[in-house]
């Protein structure tokens, strides 16, 4: 019987479908308000066409290629969306830079911050946006100025949180997973020093069976000839202490992992 296949997609494509779906959506946002506006953004020397068309997906479909260049696709898209403006088209938020602004501040980590050259980077293109509008609706761009700045402050600080939260969770995971190995750490520690005492326990009652056997077996001699009951008594005890120091090896044995010897002493009967 053979295992069914899993249906999860790779990691590389899920990413190109979720990039690939947010550049879709942003393509008919952009559509959308080229085709109707929103609110009175100056006079309108072009309304859609292909150019149009053509301008709006170069500003919404690069968003596919954020992942290897976040703030090359943020220049592209805001470029194509500036064109849009220079040339009379319906004034619009733009979408695409606006989505490929928070894509770039949610991308940066400890390799790549946030730098001094991203933020000239992003006022600059900013300005030039700014200039194409004006540009294209002969009108100085007061309001739109001030609702775009307030547009892109809002996508940098949504990206600024996500990025926080990401790393948030990065470090989380790392503080599990060193939590983990302390605790590994201190079970493995406990049964070492488990094993020690045992040890030492062992030690010290083999040595004092050593001792009573030593005595026992002295007195045993003693007594073979002129009281032999008391002989085998001796006798006796010192095969009582031999097998539980034996036991007593056997169950260390069992927990340290050691041999597993099973062995029981004969009984001697004096002569």
């Amino acid at each position: 019987m053979t295992a069914a296949p899993d249906a999860r997609l790779p990691s590389a494509a899920r990413q190109w479908l979720t990039d690939g779906a947010i550049a879709l959506v942003a393509f008919g946002l952009a559509v959308g308000l080229l085709l109707h506006g929103l609110g009175n953004y100056g006079a309108v020397k072009h309304h859609l066409d292909g150019w149009g068309l053509l301008l709006a997906a170069c500003s919404s479909f690069a968003l596919v290629l954020w992942r290897r260049a976040p703030l090359a696709v943020f220049v592209f898209t805001t470029a194509a969306s500036a064109s849009l403006m220079a040339r009379g088209y319906p004034g619009a938020p733009p979408v695409g830079p606006t989505i490929a602004l928070y894509l770039l501040a949610a991308s940066r980590d400890a390799r790549r911050p946030w730098t001094r050259h991203i933020t000239e980077v992003v006022v600059a293109v900013f300005c030039l946006h700014m200039l194409a509008f004006a540009v294209g609706h002969n009108e100085v761009p007061e309001v739109q100025v001030l609702f775009g700045a307030l547009v892109w402050g809002l996508a940098w600080f949504a990206g600024e949180r996500t990025r926080l939260r990401r790393q948030q969770l990065a470090e989380l995971e790392q503080r599990a997973i060193r939590a983990e190995r302390e605790a590994e750490q201190d079970r493995r520690l406990a049964v070492a020093e488990e094993r020690t005492r045992i040890a030492r326990d062992l030690h010290d009652s083999a040595a004092h069976a050593i001792n009573v056997i030593a005595v026992q077996a002295g007195a045993a001699r003693l007594w073979q000839e002129h009281d032999p009951a008391r002989s085998r008594e001796a006798l006796e005890t010192i095969e009582g202490v031999a097998q539980r120091t034996v036991g007593g090896r056997l169950e260390a044995g069992r927990f340290n992992g050691g041999f597993r010897v099973h062995a029981r002493l004969p009984y001697v009967e004096a002569s």
